[in-house]
Parts: structure tokens; sequence; C-alpha cells
């Protein structure tokens, strides 16, 4: 950790009765709150303002009114004409994220936003506090350099400028009755300045803490029951303060915080000494030689009345004319009479030294404001210079009246007075003295707060944690011998362990120390010890054995110097060593009686590990063979329910085929029996037109040989002359017939024709012409008849045989397909019961094929 938070805290939690945290209250200590306005060289101010200065919004940063961090004379050490711009180097970056952490921390515990505008609000007027200035004015009075920093505070604040101005400047009181007004020098102004700022501080840090207590405090139902229940509430406390300190240049802080150390290191040394004491007396043992070194003549140096440093530090304070070389001079005196042993003066030649570290704002008069106290951590030089304007650390009435009239409601109630210090109803209000309130001093807030603090340590169980840090750069790997020495010596680790080294820094358990150390002493005694007592003789026996002088031997315990442990080992080794020596010739001795058995023994072993790996071996074959017949056997069953399988499936594939083909076949013959059909219902259509044509054949030939006869009529009538007398009238010839047979009858009948008009035939001829032509006409017309109906009845024939070839194959089909049919389901029935009738043990059908 590489920041000190420069204020002890004392942190009490509350826990229920299972355990659970209840609430919390903060203590604060010692805040310094010179380091507002003042650092020394190398050192920064409080880490909230570079919070503030890098992680504000812009909009935030002109309400009110910051600029850059170098303009602030409390970012500069506090001291006029120095820059120290490398005590403000810091990690811009880094800092203005920690302004959000701060917030959201805070916002966490329960603050507002409001509340967080106020704070901002207040410490960024701190910082403009510090800008104010002064100028020697008419008789050596102050005056404001510029009004404009005095007049952004009052405009902060919401005061009245004109009072404000005014409580920088003088200030008034009563005397006799009288309202006086005085006004301040360049160095009053100045104190009052700084004073304004550290109070606004102070107040607003005493806020924080009191605000986190009302917040965090235990309260709710929780809180009750747990009050109501015997043993329901318990506390921790924790307390964080800063350690001693030893600076070039030590003021009223330091000699603060080293007078808190040297109270809390004679409470640690009376606490660690008294439990010392307390088992020393429990054991009986004598604790006479034992001593520590006490650090009482400090503390009543400083504290004792009427002539402590603090009690003549206030004596002084009540005296406005009082300087750093009165103050001197008491402590001087005072330490001359009394025979202060701690207090050591700084002689003149001295001093000079101590003040060239000195960074101070004016020239000093004098080099004699040094003195020295021998801390338990030793000797550290103080400068007076500062005491008493430190230690007042008190406005003026009117600069608590002017802040307290604020308009703003939360910058007057930092400063607003008590309730007691009210004026009564009907009292007129006095400037300066109305609302003066009881002053008290620094040093004595600081022991009123150790004095409260102490009470609740005695009041606890403490427990002591020290801090080490192994170099001052927070780096690691880096050991600095010095450095870690010098901390030890003021945390008092040091001290500790020199009372332990003058006791009894080894504390053992009388069992445990005669059974570790026992082969040390009587043989006889640790080997028939039963009881406390012999326990006890053989811790005597080896004490005095071993010649272990300053030793003890308590009721429980063995109480040992550092150093008897470090004697007490080296004889152990050596003990150890020997026994090891003739533990090891006697091993060896009992191990060669012992290979010869164990080679006849590892020899049996052998043989019998060789029968029991032959035997093993023999098990083992005969357990492969009939694993591998039982596998064969189970392959084999396997394969053949294979087979059975692939052949049920086969025949299954063939039945189905078949059905197939069958289907087509039936398909096939359904589709003939449709095309027979067609053919016969086509042959039918044939036969219905051949008729037709037929019968208009016949109507045709009948009109044919009606013609024919006709003809022949009147050829048998030109024969017989019976025909009329036109002979010379040509016949018509008979109408054309289709065909070639039409056609030759045609030409026939006209040669017929032309033949008996020859004039040259008689009638006779003519007449036997005429029969022949008739009975010609009559023969073909039988032929044509016979041959119609031979035709018309080998067509009826075919059909007929057709139709019964068709039936004669449907029914072959039929016939065939209900015989496979019948075969294929025998098959199938055959092999599903041989294959019921197989052991498939783990097979599955499906699974493994």
């Amino acid at each position: 950790n590489n920041n000190s938070s420069r204020f002890g805290k004392f942190l009490e939690i509350k826990f229920g009765f299972y355990g659970e945290v209840l609430g919390a209250r903060v203590a604060e200590y010692l805040l310094e709150k010179s380091r507002v306005v003042r650092q020394n060289s190398g050192e920064r101010n409080f880490h909230v303002f570079y919070y503030l200065m890098t992680g504000l919004d812009p909009a935030t940063r002109a309400a009110l009114q910051l600029g850059d961090i170098l303009q602030y004379h409390y970012m500069r050490g506090g001291t006029y004409g120095l820059t120290r711009e490398q005590a403000i180097d810091i990690d811009v970056v880094a800092m203005s994220k920690e302004l959000g952490h701060l917030s959201e921390c805070m916002e966490r515990v329960g603050f507002t936003a409001q509340e967080l505008s106020d704070v901002w609000l207040t410490l960024a007027t701190i910082l403009h506090v510090g800008n104010i200035e002064f100028a020697v004015g008419e008789s050596d009075h102050a005056a404001l350099s510029e009004p404009g920093p005095a007049e952004t505070v009052a405009k902060l604040l919401g005061l009245d400028t004109a009072g404000f101005q005014f409580s920088l400047l003088s200030f008034s009181m009563f005397t006799r009755g009288e309202l006086l007004q005085s006004n301040y020098t360049v160095q009053q102004a100045e104190d009052t300045r700084d004073a304004i700022a550290k109070a606004l501080y102070g107040k607003l840090f005493g806020w924080i803490v009191s605000k986190i207590n009302t917040l965090l405090g235990p309260k709710g139902r929780a809180y009750q029951e747990a009050c109501e229940r015997e043993g329901g509430v318990t506390e921790a406390g924790i307390l964080d303060i800063f350690g001693f300190e030893n600076f070039p240049n030590n003021s009223l802080e330091q000699l603060c915080i080293n007078i808190a150390n040297e109270q809390l290191q004679f409470y640690f040394n009376r606490h660690i000494f008294s439990l010392e004491l307390a088992q020393y007396k429990e054991e009986d043992i004598d604790a006479s030689a034992i001593s520590y070194k006490d650090n009482t003549p400090i503390l009543d140096l400083v504290f004792s009345r009427p002539l402590g440093l603090f009690s003549m530090l206030d004596e002084e304070s009540r005296f406005p004319r009082a300087t750093a070389i009165s103050l001197m001079e008491k402590f001087n005196a005072m330490a001359d009479k009394s025979g202060w042993k701690p207090f050591k003066i700084v002689e003149k030649k001295d001093a000079s030294r101590y003040a060239a570290a000195k960074r101070t704002r004016r020239d000093s008069t004098t080099v004699a404001t040094f003195f020295g106290i021998d801390h338990y951590a030793g000797r550290v030089i103080y400068d007076v210079d500062g005491f008493l304007e430190k230690n007042r650390d008190t406005l003026s009435q009117d600069a608590i009246e002017a802040i307290s009239g604020s308009s703003n409601q939360f910058v007057a109630s930092l400063l607003a007075p008590p309730l007691a210090a009210q004026p009564a109803a009907g009292e007129e209000a006095k400037p300066g003295r109305t609302m003066e309130r009881s002053k008290v001093s620094v040093t004595g807030h600081f022991k009123n707060s150790l004095v409260e603090l102490l009470d609740k340590m005695n009041a606890a169980n403490p427990h002591f944690i020290r801090c080490i840090k192994p170099n001052v750069f927070s780096q690691c790997d880096r050991f600095d011998d010095d450095n870690v020495m010098q901390q030890l010596r003021y945390t008092g680790v040091l001290e500790t362990t020199r009372i332990r080294r003058d006791g009894y820094a080894l504390r053992v358990p009388i069992e445990d120390f005669a059974k570790k150390y026992c082969t040390l002493g009587v043989f006889v005694q640790w080997q028939a010890a039963t009881g406390p007592e012999d326990l006890k003789a053989v811790c005597r026996g080896v004490l005095r054995r071993q010649g272990l002088a300053g030793a003890q031997l308590g009721k429980t315990l063995v109480f040992l110097k550092y150093f008897h442990s470090e004697k007490l080992l080296r004889e152990l080794e050596t003990q150890h060593a020997a026994a090891t020596r003739i533990n090891s010739g006697a091993r060896r001795y009992i191990a060669r009686g012992l290979v010869a058995r164990l080679r006849q023994q590892r020899q049996r072993e052998e043989e019998e590990k060789q029968k029991a790996l032959e035997l093993a071996r023999a098990q083992e074959a005969a357990r492969k063979a009939a694993e591998e017949a039982a596998a064969a056997e189970k392959a084999m069953r396997e394969k053949e329910a294979h087979e059975m399988m692939l052949e049920s499936i086969r025949l299954r594939q063939k039945a189905i085929e078949e059905r197939r083909v069958a289907e087509e076949r039936r398909e096939e013959l359904q589709r003939k029996a449709q095309e027979a059909i067609r053919l016969a219902e086509e042959t039918e259509r044939k036969l219905r037109e051949e008729a037709a044509a037929r019968k208009a054949a016949e109507e045709e030939e009948a009109a044919d040989q009606r013609f024919r006869l006709e003809q022949a009529k009147r050829a048998e009538a030109l024969a017989l002359d019976c025909m009329p007398t036109e002979a010379d009238t040509p016949l018509a010839p008979p109408p054309a017939v289709p065909g070639d047979a039409g056609l030759v009858d045609a030409l026939d009948g006209q040669a017929f024709l032309e033949l008996l008009q020859d004039e040259e035939l008689d009638v006779e001829e003519r007449q036997a012409l005429a029969l022949k032509a008739r009975q010609r006409l009559i023969e073909e017309e039988n032929h044509k008849r016979k041959l119609r109906d031979e035709h018309e009845q080998a067509k009826a024939e075919e059909h007929k045989k057709h139709l019964a070839d068709l039936h004669e194959i449907a029914e072959r089909e039929r016939i065939a397909r209900e015989e496979r049919e019948a075969q294929l389901a025998a098959e199938i029935v055959a092999v599903e019961a041989r294959v019921s009738a197989l052991d498939f043990g783990g097979f599955a059908f499906g699974g493994g094929w």
C-alpha cells in the first residue's frame, strides 16, 4: 500500500447470534488537517483533491470554476515561491478513474447525488480558499491582494461577500461591554485563511464519517431480536492507525502520532508482559530476572498535569502574544527543574542543521526552537515553530458566523454550533460572543480521543498485527535491511523479542518434552516412566544431564531459553548418529543370517511360482480352447441361421417374383382376351359389312339377272320374230358391275348381243345361242351362291375355333398359377418351421447381418 490515510480509524462490527453482520460503526482519530494547507517536501495533499481535478466532467468543473492544477496554492505544498511540480506528478488517467470508483462506493453506502455534489463543492471551495492572498495595507494591516478568489469562495458557499472579507481581515470582541474591532496582520490573515480551509475539510470529513455510521449502523428488527437474546450481539473492533514517524522536520502532528504509538506500545508491553507473568505465576516459575523497557516516563512527560508538555502547550496557547520562543523557554526551564529524562534540549550549535531541513513560510528569528524526545523507537527532534497555531486550531467567531450564515444548507450545517450554544429566547445575540463554543485544543481533543480508544481496547481481547514494508518503493523482490530494521524497531517487535529472549522463549509440554528428549537422560527413568511425576523426573534428568542452566520445570510445561533448543537438538543429532551406526551394524549382522533363508525361500517361491504359472497356462489354454469351440459352434449356428434366413428371404423374393410374373401373365391374358373380343367384334362388324355388301351384290346381281333375262327374252323374241319391229333399235348395255367379274360379264353380254344381231345367223342359231346364254347365267348364279355359302361357313368355323383356343389357354394359366402358389406356400411354411426350431443364442434377425 503506497498511500497513508493520515488518520486513525477504529472500525466496530456487530455480529448476530449466528455470525451475521448486523452493522458497523467507524471512529476517526487525529485527522491530519494541516496537510490540507501545507505538505512536506516530496509529499502530496489528500488524494481526493487530485481525483477532483482530473475526474470531474467539464460542465461540473466550469460550475465549480476549477482551472489547472498548478494554479492552486494548496496543491503546490502550501509554500510561496515553490513550484513543486514533482509533488503533483500524478497519473491523470488513473486519478480520473478513481473519482468514479469513489462516487460509486459512496452511492452504494447510501450517499445521494445531491450530497455528492455538496461534497465536491466544499472540496473545490477549499482549493479556492488557498488562493486568497494578502498584502500589507494601511498601518501594516492585512489587505486582499485581489478580491477575485474571495468573491469566488463567497459565491460558491453562498456567503455574504462583505461579511466574509471582513472575517478574513479583522475580528471583533467584547471588552467591558464594548464591541472592539481589530485588524489582522498579514501573518494572522494567512493563519485565519488556513484555519477556514482546515475547518471546512475537518467538518466535511467528520460529516462523512457520521453519515457512514448512520447508514451502516445496526438497526432494524434483526438487531432488536439479537439484542433481546442473551449473547445475541458480539463485537469485533479493528484499529488501523499510523505508525511511528520521524521526518527531517517534525511538528505537532508527528508528536501526537508518536505519543499515540507510545501509548499503544505501553498497552502492548503491559498486555504481553502481563500474559508472560500470568503464565509464569501459573507454572510457579521465578520471573524476577525478566524486565521490559517501561515507557511510562515518556507518557508522564507528555500527559502529566500541570507540568506535562501538553498542559504547558495548552496554557501557552491561551496567551495571544505567546510565541514559539516563549514556549521553548518554558519547556527548557521545566526540563532543568524537573529533570525530564526522555526530554533532550537541543543546543543552538546543533539546532542549525535541523533548521536547514525546515520549510517555513517566514524567516525564523532563532534556531533554538527544537527539542528531542527519546522514544522507544529512537530519538526524534521536534520543531516547536507552529505548535501554538496548530494547537489552537480555532476560527474567529466572525468567520464561523459568516460561514454558518450560508444560503447553502449543507455548508451552513458544517459549522453550525450545537444546540446548547444557541442564545436563549429573548436574549440578544452579541457578535463574537453569542455563539462562542467551548474551545478544545488539538492536544486536548487528542487526549480525549486516546482515552476513549484505550477504554475500548481495555474492554476487548486484543490481537496485534504488525505490517512490515520490505522497501519504500512498493516494488517486489527488493528487501531493504535498514528500512525493515527501522520498522521492526518502530513497531516494538524488537522490544517484544527481547522480552521473550530474556524470558523463556520455548515452552514445551512435559509429556512432549519427555517423549522427544527422553533418550538424553537416564535410560532407566524414561523406560519406567508411567505417571506425571515419573515424566517430571525424566525431564529433570534430561535438564541435569545436559547441563541446561537457567531452564525451569513448571507444573505442565518445561521453560527453556532460546539457545537451549539448539543444544538439545545437537545432542539429539549426535545420539541419533550413534544409534544409526549401531543400528546399521546390527542390521548388517542380522541381514547376513537372513540372506541364505531368503534365497532358499525365494527359490521355493520361484518353483511354486513356475508350477502355478504352468498350471495357469494349462488352464488358460483349456479355457481358450473351450472358448474357441463355443465361439466356433456359435459361429456355425449363426452361419446356419444366417443361411436359412437368406434362403427364407430368397424364397420370399422368389414368391414375390412369381406372383409378379403371374400377375403380368394374367394381365397379358386379359389383354389378349380383350384383343380377341376386339377382333371378334371387328370380325362381326366385317361380317355385317360383308352381309350388307352381299345383299347389295345380290340385289345388283338380281337386277343384272333381270337385265340379262330381259336381254335373253329380247334375243329369244328376235329369234322367234316376236319382238317389236324396231329391229334396227340397239339394245342397251347392262349396267356396270364393280369388280373384274362384272366387267367380264358386261363385256360378254355386249359380245352376245352383237352376235345375236348378226344378220348372217338364222333363227335356230339365234335361239340356240339364247338358250346357251340363259343356261350359262343360271350356272354362274348357282356357282356364286355356293362359293358364298362355303366362305361364310369357313369364317364361322374359324371364329368358333379361335374362341375355343382362348378359353383353353386361360384355363391352363389359371391351373398353373394355383399350383405354383400352393407349392410356394408349402415351401415358406417349411422354411419358417425350420427357422423357429433353431437356437440362435444372441443372434437377432436384422441386427448382425
